[in-house]
């Protein structure tokens, strides 16, 4: 390769093959390899900025123990104490729902992301562990589909009895508020979903 002063690098890397083609107006404006520099329009070569951490929106969040509703929590009294009359059938499929606000006991007050790819995800009976000590916490990860917009800032989740509307099973709270935005994905890791009871 023959060696000649360099005064502008704005055509950026040259390829190998170029080699002694210093008749051709791109060899005098570029070099071999640049690495962490970035070529400006003006010819100079400026060190590439660092990169600042926010956080990852691929990482798995966690929560606070989920309390039973009011409505389920008057379900079980009538199982155990009016059946069979008042027997209770637990759904087969229970879905994981978020929240934006913090709904109370009745179920009320909860706010869920409106489209941008979220749907509740579905829980079965091989989604949980084993009750222990009265306590029960999911076996699975729960991950939800990459956001095509913003959900906002996720506070609460929530169990529900179908894939929409449908009644509130168990409302919990999430370690710390989690803003959702495009192409982020949330994850439940294995036990972080817990089920207290005492």
């Amino acid at each position: 390769m023959v060696n000649i002063p360099l005064v502008t690098f704005n055509k950026g890397e040259i390829t190998p093959l170029a080699d002694a083609r210093t008749d051709v107006d791109f060899y005098q404006g570029g070099c071999r390899h640049l690495d962490n520099y970035i070529p400006v329009i003006y010819g100079a070569a400026v060190r590439r900025p660092g990169l600042k951490f926010v956080y990852d929106s691929t990482a798995a969040i966690g929560g606070t123990n989920m309390s039973f509703s009011d409505y389920l929590e008057n379900k079980i009294l009538d199982h155990i104490f009016k059946s069979p009359t008042s027997a209770y059938t637990a759904p087969t499929t229970m879905y994981l729902a978020l929240s934006t606000t913090a709904p109370g006991d009745d179920g009320a007050d909860k706010t869920e992301p409106v489209s941008m790819g979220y749907t509740r995800k579905a829980m079965t009976a091989a989604s949980w562990g084993a009750a222990a000590g009265g306590v029960i916490t999911n076996s699975a990860v729960v991950t939800y589909d990459p956001s095509t917009g913003t959900w906002g800032v996720i506070t609460h989740y929530v169990l529900m009895d179908a894939s929409s509307a449908g009644n509130v099973l168990a409302i919990g709270e999430l370690d710390a508020p989690k803003l959702i935005e495009e192409g982020d994905i949330l994850t439940f890791a294995i036990g972080s979903i817990t089920i207290t009871l005492d």
